[in-house]
């Protein structure tokens, strides 16, 4: 079983999308159900995640992520679910035809969730999976490339939501010069 992050240049590029979505959004992390991706058919190891409080740093035990291809199996059947209904689906399994063997165009609005309960929970189940491989994964691969592909698609074809349009600073404020005063209250006082 792998500890390190995945060293595939296609996991990079994967990374660097991600990156650029997440950016596109202002690095916005909304909660609720509205943030959340569909759960119908999601792999239990996000459920673990969400019930740990979203650690980066640690991996779900054994008992909640099972064998790799039965880990395989849930995140596909999840993955064609949470895609938008215009994608094409297989006739007998009904999972996604992987980009860009498909000419699937039309609106992202159920992918479009950005922040660590909408799609870097998709991030974290790759990076999971990378870790339970003892060889590199065909499957694996192919979930990279449609992910990736939609990354792109998100990136290409969303506009940026209104709150974001928002003139920010791009740097904080910085703090006045000369000596700091403590503020007296009534306790201290």
């Amino acid at each position: 079983m792998g500890t390190a992050r995945p060293t595939d240049n296609l996991w990079d590029k994967l990374v660097n999308t991600w990156t650029e979505f997440e950016r596109k959004n202002d690095f916005s992390n909304p909660n609720g159900t509205p943030a959340t991706l569909p759960t119908h058919g999601r792999p239990a190891v996000i459920a673990w995640w969400f019930r740990n409080r979203k650690p980066v740093y640690r991996s779900p035990p054994a008992d909640i992520f099972g064998t790799v291809d039965d880990f395989a199996s849930q995140w596909w059947t999840w993955w064609s679910d949470i895609n938008p209904t215009w994608r094409q689906r297989h006739f007998e399994t009904g999972r996604v035809i992987l980009a860009p063997d498909s000419d699937d165009q039309g609106e992202w609005k159920e992918l479009l969730r950005p922040g660590q309960c909408g799609m870097f929970s998709v991030l974290m189940t790759l990076f999971w999976w990378n870790q339970h491989l003892s060889s590199p994964s065909s499957e694996w691969t192919a979930a990279l490339q449609d992910v990736t592909w939609v990354f792109e698609e998100l990136v290409q074809h969303t506009e940026v939501p209104k709150q974001s349009q928002s003139k920010k600073r791009p740097f904080p404020t910085p703090e006045p010069e000369g000596p700091r005063t403590r503020m007296r209250t009534r306790a201290s006082g």
